[in-house]
């Protein structure tokens, strides 16, 4: 069985839907970690882009744990230790962190279910967004855009070189 890469406008449409989610989970108050960051180094939600044909193909969600608690767990089961503590909490701060950022997505719009990647334990997959043309509720109102866009602000801003 070979690996089937979906088509250029699909994974076009699902690292723009990644985008989105990234920029909503963030205006929630959740940290998120960078794309272009090892997931390792950056606690929080990291949002990845699959771009197989298959069932677990799409945009998914998962929680990092901090480095710290990360190290501590992984130390506990390379040790043999299953049943410490650290290892259960962990997962259930994963399974918390993913019912939390499904009900946020849910809220703004988003479609989204129990990832179906086995190896993506308390991921989320994020099916669709909003219907195309809605805004984000914390997008900037036509009032904050005009006065962004004012020749004081503009003037006020070109003063300010840092």
């Amino acid at each position: 069985m070979s690996f089937e890469k979906a088509d250029p406008e699909e994974l076009g449409r699902r690292e723009f839907l990644a985008v989105c989610v990234r920029d909503e989970l963030a205006a929630a108050g959740l940290p998120v970690v960078p794309k272009t960051l090892a997931s390792d180094l950056h606690p929080g939600a990291e949002v990845s882009v699959d771009p197989g044909q298959d069932a677990a193909g799409g945009v998914h969600v998962e929680w990092t744990v901090s480095p710290r608690l990360a190290h501590v767990g992984r130390r506990a089961v390379t040790s043999g230790r299953l049943d410490d503590p650290v290892v259960g909490y962990a997962y259930k701060i994963g399974e918390a962190m993913a019912t939390a950022m499904t009900a946020i997505l849910r809220n703004a719009g988003y479609t989204v279910a129990p990832s179906r990647d086995e190896y993506r334990i308390n991921g989320i997959q994020v099916t669709a967004g909003p219907p195309l043309g809605s805004e984000p509720v914390w997008a900037l109102t036509e009032e904050e855009l005009r006065i962004t866009a004012s020749p004081a602000n503009q003037a006020d801003n070109a003063g300010n070189t840092g």
